[in-house]
């Protein structure tokens, strides 16, 4: 497949779906807030880049401590950002010597939230276009390789007929999925997602019943095992059929990522064996709560918990 087919492909991917709705609420919040810079206060700086505030990109809150020890320098490079000059003298201002914390990924996330017209350089998207065999000849400062990358990105966009914003979230994709050019983008449903899922778990449990680690542990605590006739594989796809890919205890829906993905919860913790008769499929959160808690006891305490928050 070409790029553009890779990229259009992976339009179709649940997690592109969920990016592209979270896109325009970031622009539309941070947006006015970044292009007044004189109001802009540490705390929001550092608060944008969270990836839990940002939704796109993690680690670049890491050097955030030293852009705002100089406050009026950060101001600067914010109204530099957002004006109209050359985006090249733009891009070299932000990720100069005079200003800490500041590389190319965060000079681009800046960028695309103040202003239309900018993509993200940063070490997925080089890596991204990288593999799609697109990423262009670099330039004599990193203001001349951004220009380039953003031509780059630009004409990906007009062809998959995605915002720029969104293009991130596709580049993303393709490394997370190891694609290269001339390979078939396969998209996942939730349902094969699922059974990848299922899949780890029973792999899980097989590595924690047979184990040389598990096995050393016996001394102090007495080791799970696996019951001789347990087929694992077929035991936990057949329970998330049977429980509709849902929560045993909470019935909330299994999802493929995050809190609620599923996880083989041992229905009588006291009994350190993996049966047909002593295993359900609960949320991940939902096995760390319950620990070693009897079963029909946390039932009933979450119960009463869901009846209070109701009152």
């Amino acid at each position: 497949m070409t790029p553009i087919e890779i990229l259009t492909e992976l339009k179709r991917d649940p997690e592109y779906i969920k990016f592209k709705s979270d896109s325009d609420h970031v622009i539309d919040t941070w947006r006015p807030i970044l292009l007044d810079p004189e109001k802009v206060t540490a705390d929001q700086y550092r608060e944008f880049l969270k990836f839990s505030v940002n939704k796109h990109w993690t680690g670049i809150h890491r050097q955030g401590g030293k852009t705002v020890a100089d406050m009026g320098t950060l101001r600067e490079m914010l109204r530099i950002l957002a004006s109209d000059t050359d985006v090249v003298e733009r891009f070299n201002y932000a990720t100069g010597p005079n200003i800490l914390g500041v590389g190319p990924a965060v000079a681009s996330g800046l960028l695309i939230v103040l202003v239309d017209g900018y993509g993200v350089w940063n070490s997925v998207s080089e890596n991204a276009l990288r593999d799609l065999q697109l990423w262009p000849k670099e330039g004599k400062t990193k203001g001349h390789t951004y220009a380039a990358v953003n031509e780059v990105l630009l004409g990906l966009s007009r062809e998959v007929g995605v915002t720029l914003w969104q293009l991130d979230s596709l580049l993303y994709l393709v490394v997370k999925n190891g694609l290269r050019a001339g390979q078939v983008a396969k998209v996942l449903s939730r349902e094969d997602e699922l059974a990848k899922a299922y899949q780890m778990i029973a792999a899980g449990v097989r590595y924690n019943t047979q184990s040389e680690e598990n096995r050393a542990v016996k001394r102090i605590l007495e080791a799970k095992s696996l019951a001789d006739s347990c087929d694992i594989d077929a035991l936990i796809k057949r329970l998330g059929e049977e429980q509709g890919h849902k929560c045993a205890i909470t019935g909330l829906p299994f999802e493929t990522e995050g809190h609620c993905k599923p996880s083989p919860d041992r229905i009588d913790s006291d009994n350190r064996e993996y049966s047909k008769e002593n295993v359900q499929l609960v949320c991940k959160w939902v096995n760390f709560a319950k620990s070693n808690m009897p079963d029909a006891d946390f039932r009933c305490l979450m119960q009463r918990a869901a009846a209070s928050m109701m009152s």
